[in-house]
């Protein structure tokens, strides 16, 4: 075996005890990623819409496209797949009340910085939970991909990081990721705004009725 093929191995037990020292924060960091995972799905124009099915022509001369959303579409999810592990650097180590390691995020979405309190400083946590969201996806990617395209938004993290990765158990999904204080009152404001955009969106869809309605009668 090569260097190369020795450092693989090499790395891959140093994960293998890292995730056995630490499987509570391993479970923390894939119910992160369905969150983030589910997050971007979630900021798609969901007017946005892509091609698929076959290129190839049939006897008649057709081919067999049709227009699905965007978001979520494999070629969404493919591509949010790429960065997703990125995200991993908004986070730092916190303990929950039973003095796990596990994580907090301390930026924002919009990349403003968060409240640190409770969270510990140690240099080596980002690059750990990196470790653990590059391999969870390395290893599981068009698994998780089918969950999201096929499974109620719900069940997710049961279905990927329970049946699926096999790093959380059903105990573990019932408590709550640790939230800083401040993120609560962000949460809060997107919340509030997300509720604003839709109600615009069904008066923008409402006026659009009434331009065509206005332009049927005047056609007659």
């Amino acid at each position: 075996m090569d260097l190369s093929g020795l450092l693989i191995v090499f790395t891959n037990l140093l994960l293998l005890v890292e995730s056995k020292k630490d499987i509570y924060l391993y479970c923390a960091v894939c119910r992160t990623l369905v969150d983030e995972v589910k997050w971007s799905i979630s900021q798609v124009d969901p007017k946005k819409t892509i091609e698929v099915g076959s290129f190839r022509v049939d006897t008649h001369g057709n081919q067999a496209r049709s227009e699905i959303p965007f978001a979520g579409s494999h070629s969404h999810l493919i591509e949010v797949m790429e960065s997703i592990c990125d995200k991993m650097r908004d986070y730092g180590k916190t303990i929950d009340n039973l003095s796990r390691n596990t994580m907090m995020r301390i930026y924002g979405r919009e990349g403003q910085s968060l409240s640190r309190k409770n969270i510990i400083s140690d240099s080596s946590f980002t690059p750990k939970i990196r470790r653990y969201c590059d391999t969870i996806i390395e290893d599981f990617e068009e698994e998780i991909i089918k969950v999201f395209k096929d499974n109620n938004i719900e069940t997710l993290e049961f279905a990927i990081c329970t049946e699926i990765v096999d790093v959380c158990t059903s105990e573990d999904l019932k408590e709550p990721l640790p939230v800083a204080e401040d993120e609560e009152e962000v949460l809060s404001k997107e919340e509030e705004l997300d509720k604003e955009l839709q109600k615009d969106d069904e008066q923008n869809y409402d006026q659009n009725d009434v331009d065509l309605l206005e332009k049927d009668r005047e056609e007659l």
